[in-house]
């Protein structure tokens, strides 16, 4: 998980944990599983299935929609390498960074600033 010393040579600081013991996010949290999860597990279980899968059979480059991806450089879940290649495959594909001491839970404090971006899409 991505971490943060502050400056004072203080204690580090789990950025994630930060996030995930917000009551506000807490509530949110389940709110988003229940409702996932409210016509079965099918859709997780397929979710699981494709990231585990090779995705030969998915042509990126044939993707034409506007994509904006949005990823913290210290995401520890999910690489930014991993995330350039994937990018770099998609023809109308975006790559906005997070600041550079945020993590995998980044977008929770920048909803606002991502709904902007996909409402200007009209």
């Amino acid at each position: 998980m991505t971490q943060l010393r502050d400056r004072g040579a203080g204690p580090v600081v789990n950025i994630s944990s930060v996030v995930m013991s917000d009551p506000r996010w807490q509530e949110s949290f389940v709110v988003a599983t229940r409702e996932a999860l409210r016509q079965g597990a099918d859709g997780w279980a397929d979710e699981w299935l494709a990231i585990a899968g090779d995705w030969r059979d998915i042509d990126l480059a044939a993707v034409s929609t506007a994509v904006t991806w949005w990823h913290a450089a210290g995401d520890a879940n999910a690489p930014l390498s991993a995330a350039r290649r994937l990018i770099e495959r998609l023809p109308c594909a975006t790559l906005r960074l997070f600041g550079e001491h945020e993590g995998h839970l980044a977008a929770y404090h920048r909803e606002g600033e991502i709904l902007d971006e996909l409402l200007a899409r009209g």
